[in-house]
């Protein structure tokens, strides 16, 4: 590689972390400014995991698009969050970027849940430290939880 090219990789490299850590802090604002939930008043009634195609790409895919529309399809405003988790304790590493990458897929799948119309304080994106997304996650994978207020 020459030096003027390894130089342009290099910046794009900056540039696409910069971007990352950008939309990383939006979401850890909206995250800070959410009302904490209390215990027990909203419970999880769907669940879906979604794949990525490889470990770059933050394109979603039909399948998974599918899957989000079916839980939009039920969502209902007053009563209804989403929680979106990225990434699996032990499993993603900042060193090697796969945290990164996996951040990057969680806030891929609340951009397409806010743009379909889903307020953005009705998405939570939990990053590594969900615990709602319970089990293993799936490889280039995010969990979707569908939460509702519980009755009473």
């Amino acid at each position: 590689m020459s030096g003027t090219n390894a130089r342009v990789a290099g910046e794009r490299v900056r540039t696409e972390r910069f971007l990352v850590l950008a939309r990383a802090n939006l979401f850890l604002g909206d995250r800070l400014a959410a009302e904490p939930e209390r215990a027990g008043t909203r419970v999880p009634i769907r669940q879906v995991r979604l794949r990525f195609a490889d470990a770059g790409s933050l394109r979603l895919g039909e399948p998974n698009k599918r899957a989000l529309a079916r839980l939009r399809g039920v969502y209902r405003a007053a009563t209804d969050r989403f929680s979106v988790t990225g990434c699996s304790h032990g499993r993603s590493l900042l060193w090697d970027g796969s945290e990164s990458d996996a951040l990057a897929r969680s806030q891929r799948v609340k951009e397409e849940l806010v743009l379909a119309g889903i307020a953005a304080d009705q998405v939570l994106e939990e990053g590594c430290w969900a615990g709602t997304a319970h089990g293993k996650l799936p490889g280039r994978g995010v969990v979707v939880t569908h939460k509702r207020l519980a009755a009473g």
